[in-house]
């Protein structure tokens, strides 16, 4: 789905960045953004002050393209970076037009975000995916 989305911008035109962290990957500090923003170069040791000159820095970038779709799958890990990251966008967006499509497993991630939205008065779509049963993969797949 997020291709299909990423791909569809692109077809209108739009800047796109798209960040991807793995498993291999869960003990980089904001893995899924270093992956969408590859100018991003953190120095963050965890401590409250550069972890929020990090975060206003995310967003300065942010600002300088215009109708860009930010598309991260799976922007979990060890810390709460991420979803303090995704929070902030949210709360204080850039004042650049920008779509952010977050891909993520239930948990704190999805419910800060829609958290956040709320609280700004901002929309926020989440779609609960149901796993695929076998005959739909199968089917989705071919037999055979």
């Amino acid at each position: 789905m997020l291709g299909w989305l990423t791909a569809e911008a692109g077809r209108r035109r739009l800047e796109t960045m798209s960040g991807r962290a793995t498993e291999l990957e869960s003990d980089a500090p904001l893995a899924v953004f270093r992956d969408a923003i590859p100018d991003l170069t953190p120095d963050w040791q965890g401590q409250a002050d550069s972890r929020w000159e990090l975060f206003r820095s995310v967003a300065g970038l942010l600002v300088s393209r215009r109708q860009l779709v930010i598309v991260l799958d799976d922007p979990t890990g060890p810390t709460r970076s991420h979803g303090e990251l995704l929070e902030m966008l949210v709360r204080r967006p850039p004042e650049s037009a920008h779509l952010l499509l977050v891909a993520s497993r239930p948990g704190s991630v999805v419910d800060g975000v829609t958290v956040a939205a709320r609280s700004a008065g901002r929309d926020a779509t989440v779609l609960d995916l149901e796993p695929l049963s076998r005959v739909a993969a199968e089917e989705m797949l071919g037999s055979g």
